[in-house]
């Protein structure tokens, strides 16, 4: 084999071995983020079940009701998803405000967030969930549940998610941590702050 050849070798497997790295990182840097800081292990600070493992949730459409179309996908971003009850009151309405507050709090790091709520009713596309019409959505978008965990369902110990659950998903589509319907919108954020300091995925 001559000079060139082994040279050419050589550099097809760093590249491959650089883009396996490129497409793991942001997997890898979720374990170490929860294998060697205090997120969902008991710390005062954090209101988060860690899903251990994460679950792998393959891409999906989100769609925007400001803008009336497909607006992303369920990777790339961090997305906290919240599990909308069949008729979204005044309760509902308040906790979709609260995450709207939430994102703005994390300042330059806003963009690396996107907020998601999953209908529950059985319709192919949103009716609403009794949301008055004038209700500000702002950059909320929206998937449908029953997709969502149609997927997130192949493994087999995964729980159904609640409805009035939040749901942390890490930028390549892992679903990382469950936060009840009670959780504190404080809790919330600081635990998002923390793994946005530790990833710079997303």
């Amino acid at each position: 084999m001559d000079k060139d050849t082994q040279l050419k070798k050589k550099n097809g497997r760093t590249e491959l071995l650089l883009l396996i790295m490129l497409f793991a990182a942001p997997v890898v840097g979720a374990w170490l983020i929860f294998n060697y800081t205090n997120i969902g292990k008991g710390d005062s600070n954090s209101y988060g079940e860690l899903v251990e493992p994460p679950v792998a949730i393959p891409k999906i459409a989100l769609y925007s009701l400001t803008k009336g179309a497909i607006e992303g996908e369920l990777h790339g971003k961090w997305s906290l998803i919240y599990i909308l009850p069949t008729k979204c009151e005044q309760a509902c309405q308040q906790k979709i405000t609260m995450l709207k507050q939430l994102k703005s709090s994390l300042v330059q790091n806003s963009d690396r967030l996107q907020l998601i709520v999953a209908y529950t009713t059985s319709a192919d596309t949103f009716d609403g969930a009794g949301v008055p019409p004038d209700f500000n959505w702002g950059n909320v978008l929206i998937l449908s549940y029953a997709k969502f965990y149609g997927l997130a369902s192949k493994r087999d110990d995964f729980l159904k998610p609640d409805i009035g659950e939040f749901l942390l998903v890490d930028p390549a589509g892992n679903l990382m941590m469950r936060y009840n319907a009670d959780s504190e919108g404080s809790g919330v954020l600081q635990d998002i702050k923390k793994l946005l300091r530790y990833s710079r995925a997303g």
